[in-house]
């Protein structure tokens, strides 16, 4: 019990502290190696800036969509345009630290809709799992082209986990795991008694969500430097495993640092450090302004 008490005291100062650190090394990093960018290379391409904000806005049409499908599944039919209103405003809550915030955020707006906190947490949680297995799924369907990974010292092709990650599709053994959570995080549990092909629908929609947004950071990052589009399998990969990454590390508020810091490691492969490091830096702001945008339009739509 002390324990609980002394890291929930200083998990938030914790976390931000972590951000500064990763951003200082970051921002060094850029500094040191600002000489090693070829200026000539750099050309800004406003016609793939405007395409990274329509396929971004796309993603987040495809979220609400599945989202939506989860309520509908638990017995609830709220309008498309509630359940993105609800999901726009309680998305920037993902920057304070942990990860129940969104959900309690959502919650309290779902509420004023007649759905019960606890259905609304367990919605949350369940879809939570669902992106997580899309994005996994999507890393090695991604990376499997032209890609072998050694996993454990042994060379698997990267399809075989991304079928394993199907299995855990199976509706009894993802209750199961909604459960877990739901204890873990002190929440009443709700089930959702979704049928094994709602599941799949519901997953093959945030399978979309995942390659809709690898593609909108492809458009952004050919905004500022070409690629190739035959790196396009390899960006996509990169950034649903820095997203992974960035989820994973709970301390930080969404994801903000370990994020950038995957896609600067993961992205110098393919172009200048000094570059990957600054693209990083620039995607989170324009994936924020994004989200802001949605969020206005979203207050805008009428009932």
């Amino acid at each position: 019990m002390k324990y609980n008490n002394f890291f929930g005291k200083f998990k938030k100062p914790l976390g931000y502290l972590i951000v500064v650190i990763i951003f200082f090394f970051l921002l060094k990093s850029l500094i040191s190696n600002w000489q090693e960018i070829h200026w000539a290379e750099l050309n800004f391409n406003f016609l793939y800036l405007i395409l990274f904000f329509f396929f971004f806005c796309l993603s987040f049409i495809f979220g609400v969509w599945g989202w939506n499908l989860i309520l509908a599944g638990m017995g609830y039919k709220i309008s498309f345009k509630k359940s993105l209103k609800i999901i726009a405003a309680s998305q920037l809550t993902k920057y304070v630290p942990g990860r129940i915030w969104i959900a309690l955020g959502r919650a309290y707006l779902a509420e004023k809709e007649q759905i019960s906190k606890s259905k609304s947490v367990s919605s949350v949680i369940l879809e939570t799992q669902l992106l997580f297995l899309a994005a996994l799924f999507s890393y090695f369907v991604t990376y499997a082209f032209g890609f072998s990974q050694n996993i454990l010292g042994l060379k698997i092709h990267p399809l075989i986990p991304a079928g394993l990650a199907i299995l855990l599709l199976y509706p009894a053994w993802s209750e199961k795991m909604v459960a877990v959570i739901a204890k873990i995080l002190k929440r009443e549990y709700y089930p959702a008694h979704i049928g094994y092909k709602n599941f799949l629908v519901i997953f093959l929609v945030y399978l979309l969500n995942w390659v809709i947004q690898g593609l909108a950071f492809f458009f952004l990052l050919n905004s500022i430097y070409a690629l190739n589009f035959s790196y396009l399998p390899y960006i996509v990969s990169s950034y649903i495993l820095a997203w992974m990454i960035g989820f994973i590390v709970i301390f930080t508020p969404g994801g903000l640092g370990i994020r950038e810091g995957a896609l600067t490691y993961l992205l110098k492969f393919v172009m200048p450090l000094p570059v990957a490091i600054a693209l990083s830096f620039f995607s989170r702001i324009l994936i924020t302004v994004s989200e802001i945008i949605f969020l206005l339009v979203s207050l805008k739509v009428k009932e």
